[in-house]
């Protein structure tokens, strides 16, 4: 997801997954927190059910979170698709199928 407006769209769409699996675990990947969580509980996001990861390596956390099989959703934002070649997108992509994952890719 790019643009102006990606996390509203992505929080749109977690709204839309969470009425459909109310228990839905969400993993929340950043190199810095700058998400705003009084904003996402105004859009009736559960926090007890948000993992915030912060980690220095994103693409291991990608991997970890999606092989993790513990989350119905992982949200990563933080690098520029042009680094991360598409082989790794592709690998992300295939780890989501056989997670059951969701998987989006906030870009700035």
């Amino acid at each position: 997801v790019q643009g102006p407006g990606a996390t509203t769209r992505v929080v749109a769409e977690l709204r839309e997954a969470l009425a459909l699996q109310p228990g839905l675990q969400i993993g929340w990947i950043q190199p810095e927190r700058n998400v705003f969580p009084q904003g996402l509980v105004q859009a009736e996001i559960p926090l007890a059910q948000m993992t915030w990861i912060q980690q220095r390596d994103p693409l291991w956390a990608v991997e970890t979170a999606l092989r993790s099989q513990i989350f119905g959703v992982v949200i990563f934002e933080g690098l520029d698709q042009e680094k991360v070649d598409e082989k790794q997108r592709r690998r992300f992509r295939m780890m989501a199928r056989q997670s059951g994952a969701r998987l989006y890719w906030i870009v700035r």
